[in-house]
């Protein structure tokens, strides 16, 4: 039971540190981080391009 636990709280940073991760590379401040949809979960999601730095949901008119 303590071995589950383990992996459970394992797997949980490891999700932490891959958002933070994805976060920093898109050079995303905390301040513009909004999650409105699942659409914007799956864009905040996906690493950047080698095309060039992305902003995360343009701002919208």
């Amino acid at each position: 039971m303590i071995l589950l636990i383990i992996f459970l709280v394992a797997l949980l940073l490891a999700f932490v540190a891959y958002l933070g991760y994805v976060i920093h590379k898109k050079g995303i401040s905390h301040k513009e981080l909004r999650v409105h949809s699942l659409h914007d979960v799956k864009k905040l999601l996906l690493l950047p391009s080698s095309a060039g730095p992305q902003r995360y949901l343009a701002k919208r008119a």
